[in-house]
């Protein structure tokens, strides 16, 4: 008889015959007719949500939920169940990607020599939640201080927080339990990612057990929570939607919104769109509904400006009526500009040693394995998931810079170009990267149509290092990763320095490294700020001011960037936002004893900084 194949073939062939069943049921699904969420949703929705990223597919779900009848747009083709989206390590393969990323562009920046910079969006259901590195990092408390908007202080805000959020850690004054979204370590650690904590305290650095806890300073090193469960990736649209959908709520994409309509007396009764077949569809809102922009910073500005709602002058130029007269609609656009120190190490040292098979960009069997049955090994991490937060110079309120440690290195100082290169050709070089970020930017930036075409990609200018002073925190960034470098728990791995390159010293040699190689760490916001004056787009209700009927709830409300990554500070927008269109009372806020931080900046190793080290 024939022997029985090993275990390694028996598993993938389970796994094969799983998918084959789930594609089964999936087209038994399709042949029979519509979901019951299609079936059972009424022909005019009370909301139609302009966009299926992460605030969308909050809201979808918190409306669909109180009985709301929904209507989603999503210009996306696709939803996040891709392996390169449920594995964190496959964000190799997602950037620029026509399936899943818009791969927008800068217009030439005028701080950088005229370089174009790329831009990484989410063109896929849950958004940028289903593309982007995984980091739930909230800030701190005085970020959301300094928007000074009624209803959104941060005692306010954390509630809202901690309803999205799942920690695996349970339920504590400052985290949420039972949540879509799932928040932890990462089950993986390199040995050069824990070399790296060790190097940031011989500096001198405290351990941050919780970046997350306004009760202690933001600065110190640790490892970054990540949003993420049994190391797959946890999206907007897996958690909120997909199988938990309301029976109220569409999806439809591939429906790209050309504008929203409406009266004379310029209440939104619906929006117009076009469909995957390039024909336009208007549909009507229910008698009292309302309209609401999800698309985030780069395309909300712009769906109100095709709809006439922007800067006067600017929509006469392009032959566009106006029905509000909204100065600052694409304005105070704000990012993380981000660039690197590289260095090559040990062979066989670095994560991309773990993940794939030398000298290509196939991973391996074992790693397949170990991610798909138990959840760990290096595809639960997405690289960049230890760094710290510290202040560059004197005087800071708060840490004005980010450091992302990455335990490999691509061939090019573009993080975000390196990324996509390890992805497409493996990396035949062991090496470690510090990645720093600019994570409290002065610059400012604006976002304008290029034509009323729907379709053609709005002109985006960040103006990165704008202000000197988001130049000095970068400059001084490279300088703390050599310092870090130096230390005896690094030292040991480091061989060379490839990026900027020993050469590189002077403030003059640093900034044209900057100016060559800066980079987005795609955290987008600004462009339809929310305030109490009338000059903000949106009020503190997130009503777009000049009309009614019409919202906008996304990034592109912050006012102000948040001095860590702009996921968790979605959610808490839109699950905050998802109360205001219901008309609900919001939770009672936090006792400010929870956003209040305590104590020096001291700190030593103690427990709870090593974990799992990585390797076969």
């Amino acid at each position: 008889p024939t022997a029985p194949p090993p275990p390694a073939m028996r598993v993938l062939l389970s796994l094969s015959l799983l998918g084959v069943a789930s594609a089964f049921i999936a087209a038994a699904g399709r042949r029979h007719g519509a979901s019951p969420a299609l079936r059972m949703a009424a022909d005019k929705p009370d909301v139609i949500i302009c966009g299926g990223g992460l605030a969308g597919s909050v809201l979808a779900r918190r409306l669909g939920d109180e009985g709301k009848n929904v209507l989603v747009l999503e210009a996306g083709a696709r939803k996040p169940h891709a392996t390169k989206i449920r594995a964190p390590a496959g964000i190799l393969k997602i950037f620029k990607d026509p399936n899943y990323d818009y791969d927008f562009s800068t217009q030439p920046e005028p701080y950088l020599n005229g370089r174009e910079v790329y831009i990484c969006r989410g063109k896929v259901l849950g958004g940028s939640s289903a593309t982007n590195v995984l980091l739930y990092h909230r800030g701190a408390a005085s970020d959301y201080e300094s928007w000074n908007v009624p209803g959104w202080s941060p005692a306010e805000l954390l509630p809202y927080f901690k309803r999205s959020e799942d920690h695996t850690s349970g339920a504590s004054p400052h985290h949420g339990r039972g949540g879509p979204v799932s928040v932890s370590d990462v089950p993986y650690q390199s040995p050069l990612s824990a070399a790296f904590l060790e190097a940031c305290l011989q500096h001198g650095h405290r351990v941050s057990r919780d970046f997350n806890d306004w009760t202690s300073p933001q600065d110190g090193v640790g490892r970054f929570e990540t949003m993420q469960r049994r190391g797959r990736r946890s999206d907007a649209y897996t958690g909120f939607l997909g199988r938990h959908t309301p029976p109220t709520v569409r999806v439809r994409t591939s429906s790209n919104v050309r504008r929203v309509l409406f009266d004379e007396s310029r209440a939104a009764t619906g929006v117009e769109y076009e469909d995957r077949g390039g024909g336009v569809k208007r549909v009507e809102l229910a008698p009292g509904g309302e309209v609401v922009l999800c698309g985030g910073a780069i395309s909300s500005p712009k769906m109100l400006m095709l709809s006439g709602v922007g800067p006067a002058d600017d929509l006469r130029d392009l032959g566009l009526d106006v029905v509000a007269n909204s100065p600052n609609v694409g304005c105070n656009l704000q990012d993380h500009p981000a660039v690197v120190v590289a260095h090559d190490t040990l062979p066989g040292s670095s994560i991309t040693d773990d993940l794939f098979v030398p000298g290509t960009s196939r991973v391996r069997s074992s790693q397949l394995l170990k991610w798909a049955l138990r959840g760990q090994g290096p595809l639960t991490s997405v690289g960049c998931d230890h760094g710290g937060f510290f202040r560059t110079r004197p005087g800071l309120a708060a840490p004005d810079l980010q450091m992302r440690f990455v335990p490999g290195r691509g061939a090019t100082p573009d993080g975000v170009s390196a990324y996509k290169q390890i992805g497409d050709q493996g990396m035949s070089k062991s090496g470690m990267t510090f990645q720093v970020v600019c994570i409290r930017p002065e610059s400012r930036g604006r976002v304008r149509l290029a034509s009323t075409d729907a379709s053609e990609r709005p002109l985006i200018v960040a103006n990165y290092l704008q202000s000197s002073n988001d130049r000095a925190t970068l400059r001084a960034g490279l300088r703390l990763a050599r310092e870090l470098a130096a230390q005896p728990q690094l030292s040991r791995y480091a061989v060379d320095e490839v990026y900027p390159g020993p050469a590189a010293q002077s403030d003059a040699q640093l900034d044209a490294f900057i100016d060559s190689s800066l980079h987005s760490a795609n955290a987008f916001v600004g462009t339809c700020a929310m305030g109490a004056s009338e000059g903000s787009v949106v009020d503190e209700e997130l009503r777009v001011r000049g009309v009614s009927g019409l919202r906008v709830v996304d990034a592109s409300v912050m006012p102000v960037i948040p001095g860590g990554q702009t996921g968790a500070p979605t959610y808490a927008i839109a699950e905050r936002g998802a109360d205001l269109l219901l008309g609900k009372a919001p939770p009672v806020a936090a006792d400010d004893s929870f956003v209040t931080p305590r104590g020096g900046m001291g700190g030593g190793l103690g427990g709870g900084i090593g974990g799992d080290v990585g390797g076969d």
